[in-house]
């Protein structure tokens, strides 16, 4: 980058092209007062690719289903929540 704005001299360097894909978190499953189970076969890893309108798992007795295509992140996280709060 310095060398590209002018602050240093020399050979500008290429960056190696990169295989990478950006996510965008669109919308997510919150802990409340009702515990949140996946259904069966489901969150047992991140990157788990999902479609639009899948049953991702049920809150009491009420499904809930996935907004839009996309893959499912942090799958285990849910031992760090606290209510409507992630813990850091």
């Amino acid at each position: 980058y310095l060398t590209d704005v002018g602050i240093f001299e020399g050979e500008k360097v290429i960056a190696p092209k990169m295989n990478a894909a950006v996510y965008e978190i669109t919308s997510s499953v919150l802990k409340d007062a009702r515990s949140f189970m996946f259904a069966n076969g489901r969150g047992m890893s991140s990157f788990e690719n999902i479609n639009s309108n899948d049953t991702l798992g049920h809150r009491g007795n009420e499904a809930v289903y996935a907004e839009n295509d996309g893959v499912i992140i942090d799958a285990g996280i849910s031992a760090k929540q606290i209510l409507n709060k992630l813990r850091r």
